[in-house]
């Protein structure tokens, strides 16, 4: 897998992304030098620093000339070095101001530099990027025109300040462990802060091709790219958006040069953990949509993105980014193949509940640790791939207990004098074989991986089919004073 980050996000208003920020507290006067080598030092962050390219710091009275490095060419600009106390993402832009500005930010030293991020017109005419920095390290940042004809100077604020988003609501880790069963993804990456530059593989998509996110973010800017390429010379021009165009809050596709294509299904939910499936059928010539597992509709479209993309942005190859997502990218991951309706509902709940399934009847009743138990699932739900573990937990420690199972769900309050509820009813299928009653231990836990071939029933075993949906709850032995029982909550598995 080919790979170069490049933290190119454009942001603007922190308020409403949900993301925390601190206040600004220092503010500087500088205007910013006219060479990389004269950058005038912002001392403190989180600061706002005036900047003018008519009157540079060190050649005052005379315009800025200078263009920039490597592509942003961030024409007419003037410079600014800082160094971060704190590692972690950064907010830089030049908001708030009427301004048409272009920025770019970068590592290294003066003579080496290495862009970071790119960036114009995001807000109106100013422009934003976020950047993930390391503490105690340098970064310079150049401030110019974004358009030397109409506005061969500009003054205005540079604003800098760190930011810090809201923690996963999900199992990031769970749902890389699902991605990789059933249709496993050919690409996959986690915990992206910024838009990234990766290398997804290259397929001919004839047996269409699936893009599924976990993101959290804001609807902001002119449009907000999730995953795409403009003028790469490999696959189609094309991209997948999280908003397709200012104050839609509509879901997108584009085909650049063709048309731009919006779902018509729910809105885009801001300032929460997301999952979208992007499923791309290349014989019909067309894209559905999955929004937290429900179909949101589809498009005529049906673009196969291979190569060097842009994930949380749109890369173009030696020029400035366009639609950057404002936001996070926890998880996105590529298959060569069409993921099926069930197979994206297992990867949300996979995320979202920690595991497989549905979780249900909870929560129980309090055992004797003050807790509810709980039951999850792990693995696969695709039945021949006989790939589930099931694992129960905030259960007393040093207790016996073993599952149950049933194809119906049900609902007795403290049968047989137990202090819990059993939420199963029909025939009830008990895991008592050699190895299958556990004791918590220390752990509080108990696990057991299941043989899909041998799920117990009243009057022996049978296989759990494609189609079929089972329910498990643990029973377990506890003491409040005299000895008693308890169950967890319950958890569905349908199969596949």
């Amino acid at each position: 897998m080919k790979l170069h980050i490049h933290p190119r996000l454009s942001l603007h208003s922190l308020a409403s992304c949900g993301l925390a920020a601190l206040a600004l507290q220092a503010t500087a006067s500088a205007q910013g030098a006219n060479v990389c080598a004269n950058a005038d030092v912002i001392p403190a962050l989180p600061s706002t620093t005036a900047f003018d390219t008519a009157s540079p710091s060190d050649t005052p009275g005379v315009p800025a000339t200078t263009t920039g490095s490597n592509y942003c060419a961030t024409q007419n600009e003037v410079w600014f070095t800082f160094t971060p106390s704190t590692t972690g993402a950064y907010r830089i832009d030049t908001c708030g101001g009427s301004a048409d500005t272009a920025i770019a930010v970068y590592e290294g030293s003066c003579g080496s530099l290495l862009e970071l991020a790119c960036n114009d017109d995001f807000c109106l005419l100013g422009s934003a990027a976020l950047v993930t920095l390391t503490a105690g390290m340098p970064y310079w940042v150049s401030v110019g025109t974004g358009d030397a004809f109409a506005f061969p100077t500009v003054a205005g604020s540079l604003n800098i300040a760190q930011l810090v988003f809201p923690a996963a609501a999900g199992s990031v880790s769970a749902w890389s462990g699902a991605v990789a069963t059933g249709t496993p993804a050919s690409f996959t990456m986690t915990d992206l802060i910024g838009p990234t530059v990766a290398d997804i593989g290259m397929t001919n998509g004839a047996n269409g091709v699936s893009y599924e996110f976990i993101v959290h973010g804001t609807a902001e800017g002119d449009s907000s790219g999730l995953m795409g390429v403009l003028a790469s010379g490999v696959g189609d021009a094309a991209g997948f958006k999280f908003e397709q165009w200012s104050n839609t809050l509509a879901y997108g596709v584009t085909e650049f040069g063709i048309a731009d294509y919006s779902f018509l299904g729910p809105t885009v939910t801001e300032n929460a953990d997301l999952h979208l499936v992007f499923v791309v059928d290349t014989t019909l010539g067309e894209t559905e949509l999955f929004v937290n597992g429900t179909s949101a509709g589809t498009t005529t479209a049906s673009p196969v993105l291979q190569g060097e993309q842009g994930i949380g942005f749109i890369y173009r190859p030696n020029n400035r980014d366009l639609d950057p997502f404002f936001g996070k990218v926890r998880g996105v991951a590529v298959y060569e193949a069409m993921l099926t309706p069930a197979e994206i509902v297992e990867h949300h709940n996979v995320y979202f509940n920690g595991g497989l399934g549905t979780q249900y009847c909870g929560p129980g009743v309090p055992n004797s640790t003050g807790n509810s138990g709980q039951i999850a699932a792990s693995g696969s739900l695709v039945a021949a791939a006989n790939d589930v573990t099931l694992t129960a937990s905030d259960i007393p420690r040093f207790t016996f207990g073993f599952f149950i199972t049933s194809q119906t769900q049900g609902f007795v309050m403290m049968p047989g004098g137990s202090q819990g509820n059993l939420c199963l009813s029909g025939a009830v299928g008990r895991y008592v074989g050699p190895g299958q009653i556990q004791n918590s231990g220390n752990s509080n836990e108990i696990s057991l991986p299941l043989n899909l071939t041998q799920m117990p029933q009243p009057n022996g075993f049978v296989s759990a089919l494609p189609g079929q949906t089972w329910n498990f709850q643990l029973w377990h032995r506890d003491s409040v004073g005299t000895p008693t029982s308890n169950f967890t909550n319950g958890v569905s598995l349908t199969f596949q």
